[in-house]
């Protein structure tokens, strides 16, 4: 006699392990493309404080802004190839409107005003940012099945449902939903706001002058820096033991903001000031691009705790 029971399983269980697999390809795919994605946000932020600077009249930025052209080129493509290698897992509508973007900026960035400038920038960015988020959504299971099921969870701080029956998460997805949360998407809004303040406050120390537009929005970037600060401060306190030790630079950055209190301090003594300014303008660009890299250094030791964790999710 057949056990038509025991068949049924196993081809259940087979059906389950391609099912963990192709999901597995996929949230590693996606990190792949995060992990390409991330150094391009980065590259077009520098270029947009560099080429506020030269479009001021600081040829010493001159080089930097055509050396990042031609890497935020490349970047752009390599991200385009990793996309249609892996099955177009971003939109490729919204990708192409990055590029449109990207093109249309470089071609017409000397002709624009500085507000028009620095604002396509930012609006490119940002793009780029939620399209680099919606990545970690789509692969949901960076948060956990547990985590994002509004049907099986009732998590409070996801906005879940309560259908069905409660699902307790263990304190490894807890810790996981933390991390990628830090990771991809507080650490990368903090060094766009430092990115912003690099980019006006080194075009008016070449200006030599700190209109009133100007301050306005380098006072409340400060602001909106101070309270991205104090948030990225209390994330330690959640994250187990294991975690941090393998955010080095996290608790690095954490401990010592000494960089980051000059450039605040600099901006609001040097820069937001009445009249002329004597700051020279690499002393803020390059201050800012130091405090950068720290936090780039933290989202690229979380992306391996992140890898680490897809990879025991398969065998597990």
């Amino acid at each position: 006699m057949i056990n038509t029971t025991n068949e049924g399983l196993g081809a259940e269980n087979h059906t389950e392990k391609l099912s963990s697999v192709a999901e597995y390809l996929f949230q590693a795919n996606s990190l792949t493309l995060i992990r390409h994605l991330i150094p391009l946000t980065i590259a077009v932020q520098q270029h947009r404080g560099a080429s506020l600077a030269l479009f001021e009249g600081d040829i010493s930025f001159e080089q930097q802004v055509t050396s990042l052209q031609d890497e935020i080129s490349v970047r752009l493509k390599s991200v385009e190839l990793l996309n249609v290698a892996y099955g177009h897992a971003m939109s490729e509508k919204q990708w192409q409107e990055v590029n449109h973007e990207w093109l249309a900026l470089v071609s017409q960035w000397r002709e624009d005003s500085v507000i028009t400038n620095f604002e396509f920038h930012c609006k490119l960015i940002e793009k780029i940012i939620r399209i680099t988020w919606q990545l970690v959504l789509d692969a949901n299971s960076f948060f956990s099945s547990r985590l994002i099921d509004s049907k099986r969870s009732n998590i409070s701080f996801l906005n879940s449902s309560n259908e069905g029956p409660a699902v307790t998460p263990s304190f490894n997805d807890i810790d996981h939903h933390i991390l990628v949360q830090l990771v991809l998407k507080d650490v990368p809004r903090a060094i766009e706001t430092i990115a912003k303040i690099r980019g006006l406050a080194t075009h008016a120390t070449v200006s030599k002058v700190c209109d009133e537009t100007h301050q306005t929005r380098l006072i409340y970037l400060m602001q909106t820096l101070n309270y991205e600060k104090e948030k990225l401060r209390s994330i330690p306190r959640s994250l187990r033991k294991e975690t941090l030790q393998g955010l080095p630079t996290l608790m690095e950055t954490l401990l010592h903001e000494y960089k980051l209190e000059q450039l605040l301090k600099m901006v609001n003594t040097q820069v937001i000031v009445p009249g002329y300014l004597s700051l020279e303008s690499h002393a803020v660009f390059d201050l800012a691009t130091d405090i950068i890299e720290v936090y780039s250094a933290v989202i690229d030791q979380g992306v391996v705790l992140i890898q680490k964790n897809i990879d025991a999710s398969l065998l597990g």
